[in-house]
């Protein structure tokens, strides 16, 4: 479980998260593109699937994150 350490470690974070952010934003328009075609070459096909996979990883780590965030504010007293 990932725990944030300090308050540079929780602004950090924040800054970090808020990159992976814009970063999801742009590939979440990439995926719509694949998807917006009914039939995609085995080479497409398979880098879409490549980009689903990596953004449910990502979400993961994502909301892991946030729950580090949420548990320091609970830590610290700031809701």
């Amino acid at each position: 479980m990932v725990k944030i350490k300090d308050n540079v470690d929780y602004e950090d974070t924040l800054k970090e998260l808020e990159a992976l952010e814009e970063q999801t934003k742009e590939m979440q328009k990439v995926l719509d593109e694949y998807n917006s075609y009914d039939d995609l070459p085995d080479e497409l096909e398979d880098m879409r699937n490549q980009l689903i996979e990596f953004l449910e990883r990502r979400k993961k780590y994502v909301d892991e994150r946030e729950k580090a965030i949420a548990e320091y504010k609970i830590e610290i007293g700031e809701s």
